[in-house]
């Protein structure tokens, strides 16, 4: 399953695509039937204006510029 959508962070909008699975519909204890999306996406977050980094001691910096989005949404059918 792919998802389009937008992500807004500290004012600045991008385009993200999300990708994952559906969960298989279950009936949860109170009798509503309930769906399961797990997505997951990918953003630079310097393109979001989150540029501090700091370099470490032994090479390399402390903050990679991409950061993986997971995304788990538990939906409910309406009744």
């Amino acid at each position: 399953m792919v998802v389009d959508g937008e992500l807004t962070i500290k004012g600045i909008t991008r385009s993200v695509e999300a990708r994952g699975i559906v969960e298989e519909p279950v009936e949860d204890p109170f009798g509503n039937t309930k769906l399961g999306l797990e997505l997951k996406a990918a953003v630079d977050r310097n393109q979001f204006g989150l540029e501090w980094n700091a370099p470490l001691p032994k090479g390399g910096m402390a903050l990679a510029d991409e950061v993986e989005l997971n995304i788990n949404l538990e939906l409910k059918k309406a009744t």
